[in-house]
């Protein structure tokens, strides 16, 4: 039947352009894994022991803003790891909890600055411009006594969210 074969040359196209469109957005850089940084990143112990600046940034793989930040973090990252150390601390681990709680991290991505001595110059939350980043990483790497952006808050995922599973109101299931 010559319609069964259009159906199937048109599952095949369809078939053929999913996997195209996901290996290119893996080789374009866009589906830059939040996890993968964090293996390679130093240690929070490490960074905060060789005497180089920090930026710490606390993050969840549930999150969207943080997928969506994590490319620009990585272009800034690479640009600057001679300079500066990179931490990447998963806030659903539970080792990082006391550190969740030192640096008052109630919403994500949440990045923190430190100073050569492990000091918290400044901080900002959220869906935060490359631009903003790369400044305040830029002034770290140079040493500078203040970070151009400090307490900057932009459009955040709920830090506690992450302990919150989502409860079903039966409500939801239509009018």
């Amino acid at each position: 039947m010559p319609g069964e074969k259009v159906y199937r040359g048109l599952a095949l196209a369809s078939v053929s352009a999913a996997v195209g469109l996901f290996v290119l957005t893996r080789v374009a850089g866009a589906g830059t894994d939040l996890s993968a940084l964090a293996a390679r990143s130093a240690s929070f112990d490490e960074a905060l022991g060789n005497g180089r600046p920090t930026v710490v940034e606390f993050y969840a793989d549930w999150c969207q803003v943080c997928r969506e930040t994590a490319r620009d973090t990585l272009k800034v990252e690479q640009q600057y790891r001679n300079d500066v150390n990179f931490v990447f601390l998963n806030i659903d681990n539970v080792k990082w909890a006391a550190e969740l709680d030192e640096f008052g991290v109630d919403g994500i991505p949440h990045y923190t600055f430190l100073d050569g001595e492990g000091n918290e110059m400044a901080y900002v939350v959220g869906k935060v411009p490359r631009r903003i980043l790369l400044e305040n990483v830029s002034a770290l790497a140079a040493g500078k006594p203040e970070l151009p952006f400090s307490q900057f808050i932009s459009e955040a995922s709920d830090a506690a969210l992450r302990q919150a599973p989502r409860v079903v109101d039966p409500r939801d299931h239509g009018p």
